[in-house]
Order: C-alpha cells, then sequence, then structure tokens
C-alpha cells in the first residue's frame, strides 16, 4: 500500500485475476491502497480510495457488498470480468490501453513513472496497428503477388 498518489482499491474473487490487475494498475504509476479478496474486506475501515476496480467471478454471490461499497464510497467504481487476455498477446496490449484509458477518465493520469508507461503502451499501441495492418495484408494476399513487396509498402519510418 502506498500513501500517495491516486489511491486504487482492487477487488476480485479470482486469485490469479487480481495479482495479475495489481501487476497492471502498478505497472501503470497508480499506487493500491487495497487489493484483496471480497471476503477479506471490511467496510467499515476507512480506507482512502479514489476508484474501485471490482472483477467478479460470481456477481450475484458478492451483490450485497456491491452494493454496499456503491453505497457508502464517493469514489467510482469501474467493473470488469475475470478473463484478462495472456501475456504476451495484442489481446493484452488493447485490454491494458482501454483499462489506463477508463482510469485516467475517472481519477486523472497516474504519477510521471506512469507517464512514462502511458508513453510506452501509445508506442505499443502503434505497432499494435502495424501488426494488424501487416496480419490484415497477409490474410488478403493472392498467390501471384509478391508479399515482401507488399509488406515494404506498409513498413513504418
Amino acid at each position: 500500500m502506498n500513501g500517495s498518489g491516486i489511491q486504487l482499491a482492487i477487488i476480485s474473487d479470482n486469485e490469479s485475476c487480481l495479482q495479475r490487475l495489481k501487476d497492471t494498475v502498478l505497472g501503470m504509476g497508480y499506487a493500491l491502497s487495497l487489493e484483496a479478496r471480497p471476503e477479506d474486506v471490511s467496510l467499515s475501515d476507512e480506507i482512502k480510495v479514489d476508484l474501485w476496480l471490482l472483477y467478479l467471478t460470481d456477481e450475484d454471490r458478492w451483490a450485497d457488498f456491491v452494493d454496499q461499497i456503491i453505497e457508502h464510497s464517493d469514489a467510482p467504481t469501474l467493473f470488469g470480468n475475470t478473463n484478462i487476455p495472456l501475456h504476451d498477446s495484442t489481446d493484452l496490449m488493447r485490454w491494458n490501453r482501454h483499462l489506463l484509458e477508463k482510469i485516467t477518465k475517472q481519477v486523472g493520469p497516474p504519477s510521471s513513472q506512469g507517464q512514462t508507461t502511458l508513453a510506452l503502451l501509445q508506442n505499443t499501441t502503434q505497432k499494435l496497428r502495424t501488426l494488424e495492418l501487416r496480419q490484415d495484408l497477409v490474410a488478403s494476399a493472392t498467390p501471384g503477388r509478391k508479399l515482401d513487396n507488399a509488406l515494404e509498402r506498409i513498413k513504418p519510418s
């Protein structure tokens, strides 16, 4: 837990999801005031939270818990599912970018360390777009066409 900067709280009933969210959020430059399973959280304790991230596999089981957070906290709440894409996939890069955009829209940009991460994510997004263009080109290539020449035309400068 960190006492400075924007404070996020991550709640998940999936241990793997909890760890991956923690790593992602810290890597973006945000601080965590809490990361826990719902059964381990006492909402009677005063927790400084600027944004709640709730990733629950069994929403019905935790409906009362979610209602308490919404009713007793002034902080906004983002809900997500626990299906985080696999490491090193283009889907994970997209997921990271969307998560950062959602968090930034709610509470603002992360610390200066996070700004570096944001720049890296934007660079990764550009590379992702180039990769997608190349995949589209490969998928539409005809047998008589020189693929290498086609790839040279879209090579980033």
